[in-house]
C-alpha cells in the first residue's frame, strides 16, 4: 500500500546512498509513479524488501498487474520508467532478494527486463 510504501523511504533512500544504484531507482522516483500513474491504472505494488538485522540492504520495486485474467509482476514504473533495476548494498544480497521475489505465492507470471541482468549458459549445456 502507499502508506507501507512511505514507511519504507527513509530507508530506501539510505540504502540508494549506500548502494551503486541509477538515477531511475531512486525511490522518490517511484513514489511519484505510484502517485501520479500506478495507483489509478489497476497496478499493485509488491515491493520485495531484504534486511540483514534492522538495516535495508536490498530492494525490488515491483508491481502487479491483470492482464487476460492473469497476475502478472513486474518492475513498478515499467510503462514510464526507463532503467528499472534493484538496489542493493552489495551485489551478495542480489539472490536472496530474487528468491523472496520468485517466493510469492499471489503471483502467475514474471515479466521482468533489465539491461543488468544476464543469463549465462553454463559451457557444457545442451543446445
Amino acid at each position: 500500500t502507499e502508506t507501507e510504501l512511505e514507511a519504507i523511504l527513509p530507508a530506501w533512500r539510505e540504502l540508494y546512498r549506500r548502494a551503486d544504484a541509477n538515477f531511475f531507482s531512486h525511490p522518490d522516483i517511484y513514489m511519484a509513479w505510484w502517485k501520479y500513474l500506478g495507483s489509478g491504472s489497476g497496478w499493485s505494488l509488491h515491493i520485495v524488501v531484504l534486511y540483514d538485522g534492522d538495516r535495508l540492504v536490498g530492494i525490488a520495486p515491483l508491481a502487479v498487474t491483470k492482464r487476460k485474467g492473469f497476475r502478472i509482476l513486474q518492475w513498478a514504473g515499467i510503462e514510464a520508467l526507463d532503467y528499472n533495476d534493484t538496489v542493493v548494498e552489495s551485489q551478495e544480497y542480489q539472490a536472496p532478494l530474487w528468491d523472496a521475489a520468485r517466493g510469492s505465492t499471489a503471483l502467475i507470471l514474471m515479466s521482468l527486463r533489465s539491461p543488468r541482468i544476464c543469463f549465462s549458459r553454463p559451457k557444457n549445456s545442451l543446445r
